[in-house]
């Protein structure tokens, strides 16, 4: 379970349980009672979402929510859901409001340890892992080394030898979100993946084989503040 996509609201679907408003259906199932957080964003509209219990547009509201904090034109619920099929409903505030949207599904993977093979950053929250892969065909998974709470890097062949550097930091200070930052030192395919352990999201980043690691400067990588 979970997964991010994208959308627009438009004239063609009514929102069944906001008057006047357009929206979208995405049905999923929980297979044992676990925790879910749902976010809907949009920069054309103040979002509206809700969550229904069954299949299809008819089901019982089970959580609403209007702003994040209270504040935000974006969504989000946080709930326990137990076993049983789900339907998100994604609208809007206002009535008649059309264009793009994106939402996410996402459950808490459990809180990120640190090993040899793995980071923990910005207060442990974000589980860092990088995968190689040469022109010989070698495949194996970075060393991880740490330097301080927000950055750390990876050697593939050598511990002298960097290949990856990576940070995690908080932009919720600034556009609601928190940033990866990264540059490489190497020309093989490299899979660098992070994973927010709080909510379940993650973010990957491929460096193709053969090509030189293209900088990373993502400020919206992860929704999911505070």
């Amino acid at each position: 379970m979970g997964g991010s996509l994208s959308g627009t609201l438009q004239a063609s679907c009514d929102a069944e349980h906001r008057a006047g408003s357009y929206a979208h259906y995405y049905t999923f199932t929980v297979s044992s009672t676990t925790e879910v957080q749902i976010d809907l964003q949009s920069s054309a509209f103040d979002t509206y979402l809700f969550l229904l219990s069954g299949s299809g547009t008819q089901g019982t509201v089970v959580e609403s929510n209007d702003d994040v904090g209270g504040t935000n034109r974006n969504s989000r619920i946080s709930t326990t859901l137990a076993a049983g099929t789900y339907t998100i409903e994604a609208t809007s505030y206002a009535s008649g409001v059309i264009g793009p949207f994106s939402i996410s599904l996402s459950a808490p993977v459990g809180p990120c340890s640190p090993g040899t093979t793995t980071l923990c950053l910005n207060n442990n929250r974000f589980k860092v892992t990088a995968t190689y892969r040469t022109q010989q065909a070698t495949v194996g998974s970075g060393r991880a080394v740490a330097l301080t709470g927000d950055t750390g890097y990876f050697w593939f062949f050598d511990q002298s030898n960097v290949e990856v550097v990576v940070k995690v930091l908080s932009g919720c200070g600034v556009n609601q979100h928190y940033w990866v930052f990264g540059a490489g030192l190497t020309n093989v395919e490299v899979n660098l993946e992070v994973v927010d352990t709080q909510t379940g999201a993650s973010w990957s980043r491929q460096n193709p084989l053969g090509t030189a690691f293209q900088p990373i400067q993502d400020t919206a990588a992860f929704s999911s503040c505070p």
